[in-house]
């Protein structure tokens, strides 16, 4: 027993964990792959801690020479033992997680709930958010463009939504509640099964269509979407075998063959190819830095059928990311992304004083391309020295910023007129003009 990988559509598959007493004879209920790199996971089940099984999530870098698990043990409440049931990833915040299960006190079952920001170091208890839920946390699932929005299959008390990030819940009902699947294409899409039926949403929950056709009737254990074609619907049950259904009347979606984003002197150049069966595609362009909330670029959509660009004029140095919004059907949107465009790499630079003129203060800045040892100098109009504000002070790549007073290296302050700074870092060097008044 352990972990087992196919790179090949499952024909052949590898150990690449084995269980056993290196890795606390963890029993693995739930997996999550990171969206960027495949080769990290994270898996939520339990684990036996010498007197009760612990619930735990662990991680593992398949990339390593022997790979293992490295585990954080959950803060449940007390209890005897405890079974983690789901674990579920930000895809574009792998930091932001959830994994859910319940816990047995000895006379009950209780449903829990964690979250972490951090990766997995640190794990929240939010267990007391969701009232009204009772017995087990099945299933929970994030809508993959707004993590703040996820779902909740309750055992007791049906199928629970949050749109606060998991500190406030509403019933969407569907009692008792087995698993809920978001559409990847059309997060509006949501299926969930209760013990006996299949349900769609076409609206994020707000209403509801049974699905179940000739399904028999017996526990749906599992279900699952194609990622790329989210209209293949496939159901697993407890002892009537596993079925696949397709939702005739899913929306066509956009297929998006290629998506580059390239800094260029007049900025962010983005770049896109769809393959649509006939008619026009109308695309918004979002854009976030790094740990903050995305903005829209485009006031009215983009329209075409085969290749887009945009240009990022106001792009900013740092990393950033871009998502592509098909708009097509407003009710529906599809998305796409994120796509890291990388931080522009610093090249040396002096900047202008600021102010100029001043009194008797100003500001210089500079950007290095690498760590160098640093030295500024000001000079008067005759080209004597008067101050020396850096003697050779390393600095890492980047920009900087240092401020002159107005004195001289004698404490003294300057005379009114023209000055010049000049800065050496490694083989560069470059001089510029300032003025100070009186």
């Amino acid at each position: 027993m352990g972990l087992y990988r196919s790179t090949d559509g499952g024909t052949v598959w590898e150990l690449m964990i084995q269980s056993g007493d290196e890795n606390g004879n963890f029993a693995v209920q739930a997996l999550a792959i990171h969206p960027a790199d495949h080769n990290l996971i994270w898996a939520a089940g339990r684990q036996w801690n010498g007197y009760r099984y612990a619930t735990v999530v662990g991680e593992a870098n398949l990339a390593d020479p022997a790979p293992a698990w490295a585990f954080e043990t959950i803060p449940e409440p007390s209890c005897e033992w405890g079974y983690l049931y789901d674990l579920v990833v930000c895809p574009h915040d792998p930091a932001v997680q959830f994994t859910c299960g319940m816990v047995y006190t000895g006379y009950d079952y209780n449903p829990v709930l964690f979250k972490t920001t951090d990766g997995g170091d640190t794990w929240l208890d939010f267990s007391a958010y969701v009232t009204g839920a009772s017995q087990i946390n099945y299933a929970l699932d994030l809508d993959p463009q707004d993590c703040e929005t996820l779902f909740l299959a309750n055992a007791g008390s049906g199928l629970l939504r949050s749109t606060a990030g998991g500190v406030s819940w509403e019933n969407l009902g569907l009692h008792p509640a087995e698993n809920v699947v978001i559409d990847p294409l059309l997060p509006s899409y949501i299926w969930s099964t209760s013990y006996y039926g299949v349900h769609l949403s076409r609206n994020g929950g707000g209403d509801w269509e049974t699905k179940t056709g000739n399904l028999p009737y017996t526990w749906l254990s599992e279900l699952a979407l194609n990622p790329a074609r989210p209209w293949s619907l496939y159901l697993g049950t407890s002892g009537a075998g596993a079925f696949r259904s397709t939702l005739s009347d899913h929306p066509l979606p956009v297929f998006l063959a290629e998506f580059r984003g390239e800094r260029s002197p007049a900025g962010v150049v983005l770049t896109w190819e769809i393959n649509l069966a006939g008619g026009e595609a109308r695309f918004h362009v979002w854009r976030a830095r790094p740990s903050e909330a995305r903005e829209r670029l485009t006031g009215s959509p983009i329209v075409g059928d085969r290749r887009f660009e945009l240009v990022d004029a106001a792009a900013p140095a740092e990393e950033l990311r871009y998502w592509l919004e098909e708009a097509s059907d407003p009710a529906a949107p599809a998305w796409f992304g994120p796509l890291a465009v990388a931080a522009l790499a610093p090249r040396f630079a002096l900047a202008q004083n600021f102010p100029n003129p001043f009194n008797p203060e100003t500001t210089i800045g500079f950007s290095l391309p690498d760590a160098a040892p640093v030295h500024l100098d000001i000079h008067d109009a005759a080209g004597r020295r008067v101050a020396s504000l850096l003697a050779g002070a390393w600095y890492p790549a980047g920009r900087h910023t240092i401020d002159w007073d107005g004195r001289t290296s004698r404490g003294r302050p300057a005379s009114a007129g023209v000055y010049f700074y000049h800065l050496v870092a490694g083989p560069h060097q470059e001089t510029r003009r300032m003025v100070l008044l009186k």
